[in-house]
């Protein structure tokens, strides 16, 4: 099945249009299809955890421990790659390259189904040689760098770049008529630049006529600006569906962008970065974006204005992701949005860091607007409990599966608003990490008739006593967790005592980080009824030592634990030499052991006792 045309036109029409899920969909049908289930189903999961408008993130535990096993398993059959760590495989004979983007080998991980293959210029023949000829077709994204820029230049001009349709590399010692030559050999599909380009490269790039490139990311300063305006109308990007930009300070980019590019074509819009001017969006919003469905403005220290300005667009019908962040939510803002093109079908909105005034959130959350809402982030905002109160007297978020207000100050008045909202019943997922609730506060979610449906509950550096822990832990709220994240909550006895007697029937994933938990705090947590259910369970920074550790690996079970994180704990080598001997260590999918005291020798035969490969 591995030489089908059928399959080799699939993978085709996936680098094709890589950020169209239909196209991967349909490769997972078809391997399903043809006697290869787990890696259709492998590549079905990549594309469902990708997602950016996911309105729960609980699931994502789950699917994404079941991709690790498979990668683990299955990977060297599939591709002869040996499953590391986290995300990351290796080569049988893996190159060192140094510590870059998290790894010091050349190293594989899968992107939406796919193969991005992280790698010296100078190694990517040695590495692809390594690969089946018949999987070659799965090489979809090169991340390259070199130590040399001739390798690079024998790399572009070679037949092996050709294998890859992405392609994230520095241009800055490249001429630029050696990257024009490669690019308009026509098999890029998504090209990322690091650093910047100069104005020399774009004139090069403008003169090209390949309409091949969806996806571009550009880091523009402003030598380069003063040509975006010809870059941005060259036929190169007539077809670019997802158009990221980290631009320089003003208005210039975004008028350029507006007067010269294909808007209509743009289904993702990005920005990243500061002082863009309101000029510039007001004339950029008013554009053809008819096939927009996601924006995101990040980093932005504009004046405020940029919400009130994309209000005023008419044609953004299709838009359902929406990231803004520090703008001001006034009630003449809040007003135009919720009468505006831009909220007809919204499925995700993350408002981070904005300056809500009280009619502001009224006016906008109670917007029948937003009854398609799944996913909410209003996260940093200081008015907190300004934002629950409304959220709370809203009747149109009865979709609204994902809330955060991390960062965001709440008292008890608005935790009540929250918890118990009639038309907040179907949260699945509720981050109120760093909001400084505490003590009684809480006793609110423990009161609440509404909130049954919870998968996910963030309370970060949350403190209470433990007998407000107990009531939570047997609350109904709490009855449904599969995910607890209390990270930098502080733990003393009582609230030990009051982990390791509740029930929490649905608990899979836990998460203590920096909790001030001493070993025989985790003893006595290891007796918790929950603890052989876990799944994930993050020990990291805390006081653990081996007799925690021995009595934690007691209560786990085997074939069902899968993700173990030890990081800077007071485990010795004796403890992670029973480690070794666990019947589970097989069947886990990560471990982080970083900080702890061991010798390297023990940490090459712990990786190698729970991966299946070389080191």
């Amino acid at each position: 099945m591995w030489e089908s045309p059928q399959l080799r036109s699939l993978l085709q029409a996936c680098k094709l249009e890589p950020t169209d899920d239909l196209a991967r969909l349909a490769l997972s049908d078809w391997l399903k299809e043809n006697d290869l289930e787990e890696l259709g189903e492998f590549v079905q999961l990549q594309v469902e955890t990708d997602s950016d408008t996911k309105a729960s993130d609980h699931t994502w535990g789950p699917k994404e421990m079941r991709q690790r096993r498979l990668m683990r398993d299955r990977f060297t059959e599939w591709f002869n790659l040996y499953w590391r760590s986290g995300v990351w495989c290796v080569f049988p004979h893996a190159p060192e390259i140094g510590e870059w983007e998290g790894v010091d080998f050349a190293a594989v991980k899968p992107i939406r189904g796919m193969l991005e293959l992280h790698v010296k210029a100078e190694e990517v023949a040695e590495c692809v040689a390594q690969i089946p000829e018949r999987a070659h077709p799965w090489l979809e994204t090169l991340s390259v760098t070199y130590d040399d820029v001739e390798s690079l230049r024998q790399l572009l001009r070679g037949p092996l770049i050709d294998l890859f349709s992405c392609v994230i590399l520095k241009v800055d010692e490249l001429s630029p008529d050696e990257l024009a030559q490669w690019i308009d050999r026509g098999h890029i599909c998504h090209l990322r630049f690091r650093g910047n380009p100069s104005t020399r490269h774009l004139q090069a790039l403008s003169e090209l006529t390949n309409p091949r490139l969806r996806q571009i990311y550009l880091e523009l300063g402003e030598e380069a600006s003063s040509t975006l305006a010809k870059f941005l109308g060259c036929p190169l990007l007539s077809e670019v569906r997802d158009l990221e930009l980290c631009p320089p300070s003003g208005d210039q980019v975004l008028l350029d962008l507006a007067a010269h590019a294909n808007l209509s074509q743009i289904e993702s819009l990005s920005f990243y970065g500061d002082n863009m001017g309101i000029d510039g969006f007001s004339t950029l919003f008013a554009g053809d974006l008819r096939n927009l469905r996601s924006l995101k403005v990040a980093d932005y220290e504009a004046q405020p204005g940029l919400l009130s300005a994309l209000s005023c667009s008419e044609n953004l019908s299709r838009l359902q992701t929406l990231s803004v962040d520090q703008d001001r939510v006034n009630q003449d803002c809040a007003k135009r949005l919720t009468q505006s093109s831009a909220f007809e079908s919204l499925k995700s909105l993350d408002l981070g860091d904005c300056n809500f005034s009280t009619d502001g959130a009224s006016t906008l959350f109670s917007s029948e607007s937003l009854s398609t809402l799944e996913r909410l982030v209003v996260n940093g905002t200081v008015r907190g409990d300004v934002v629950a109160e409304a959220l709370g007297a809203s009747p149109y978020l009865s979709n609204l599966r994902y809330l955060s207000l991390c960062r965001s100050p709440l008292t008890a008045q608005g935790l009540s608003a929250i918890a118990n909202a009639e038309s907040l019943s179907n949260l699945e997922d509720l981050d109120l990490s760093i909001t400084g609730l505490q003590g009684s506060a809480l006793l609110e979610l423990v009161r609440s008739t509404t909130l049954t449906k919870l998968r996910f509950l963030g309370m970060r550096s949350i403190a209470c006593s433990g007998e407000v822990w107990s009531q939570l832990l047997r609350s109904p709220a709490a009855q449904t967790l599969t995910k607890l994240d209390i990270q930098s909550a502080p733990l003393g006895d009582s609230q030990v005592s009051a982990f390791a007697e509740a029930e929490l029937p649905a608990l899979r994933e836990l998460i203590t980080y920096e909790n001030g938990l001493t070993d025989e705090m985790v003893q006595r947590l290891a007796d918790a009824p929950w603890m052989s259910h876990l799944t994930r369970l993050v020990l990291s920074d805390n006081q653990v030592g081996d007799e925690g550790l021995r009595k934690i690996l007691s209560r786990l079970t085997p074939g069902v634990f899968g993700d173990l994180s030890l990081w800077n704990t007071e485990i010795s080598a004796s403890g992670f030499e029973m480690l070794l001997a666990w019947p589970g260590l097989r069947e886990m999918i990560d471990l982080d052991n970083y900080g702890n005291p061991i010798e390297e020798e023990l940490a090459t035969r712990l990786g190698n006792g729970m991966r299946r490969g070389p080191w």
